[in-house]
């Protein structure tokens, strides 16, 4: 089982070096670099949370696949898991669905807040909704491929993370527009003492 452990922080970081250098070629000020590796540590921590561990060894797949034998991979259809959320309250597993519902909305919260704070271009909430949505999807499309490959839904996917993620993301940047004029106030008191 490949864990996303010391070593392989330290090969994430191996990797981000050069771009790093690029932005102090650049002269980026302080606080952008900042917002970057923010951006990079928590583009890691999905990592994480999504696709690690990664199943290596034969003997973990075959057990995988005797346990889950018959379990879906993949569900295609819109908003049966928070259907699920509804119809879960009062029973002993209500907590963690309602845990997994919120987590898909937390979790790509500060994409649609970092993006704009790292990035001189201009966002809005159409290009937020787009990344948020590739990404969400890029996650749920490795994941598929992950459990096509085990045998077995070692991770789920599930049109409901999507859709999930994507409005997370979308409330992040509405926090972002709700606090932009204070963010740009203070960066420009930093910029000018």
């Amino acid at each position: 089982m490949l864990r996303f452990n010391m070593l392989v922080g330290v090969i994430f970081t191996v990797l981000y070096i050069p771009y790093f250098i690029f932005m102090l070629r650049k002269k980026y000020n302080i606080e952008k670099l900042i917002f970057n590796i923010t951006l990079y540590i928590y583009f890691l921590f999905v990592l994480r949370l999504t696709l690690f561990p990664i199943l290596i060894q034969k003997e973990a797949m075959e057990s995988g696949r005797i346990l889950f034998k018959g379990d879906p991979l993949i569900n295609l259809i819109p908003f049966n898991t928070l259907k699920e959320v509804f119809t879960q309250y009062g029973t002993p597993s209500f907590e963690s669905t309602l845990f997994q519902a919120c987590g898909n909305f937390i979790m790509l919260m500060p994409l649609g807040f970092l993006l704009p704070l790292t990035f001189s271009k201009k966002f809005n909430w159409k290009s937020i909704l787009c990344i948020s949505f590739l990404f969400s999807f890029s996650i749920e499309l490795i994941q598929f491929i992950q459990n096509s490959f085990y045998g077995f839904p070692n991770r789920f996917s599930d049109i409901d993370d999507i859709i999930s993620n994507t409005i997370g993301a979308l409330i992040g940047y509405v926090i972002y527009r709700i606090f932009e004029p204070l963010i740009n106030k203070l960066l420009l008191q930093r910029s000018t003492c």
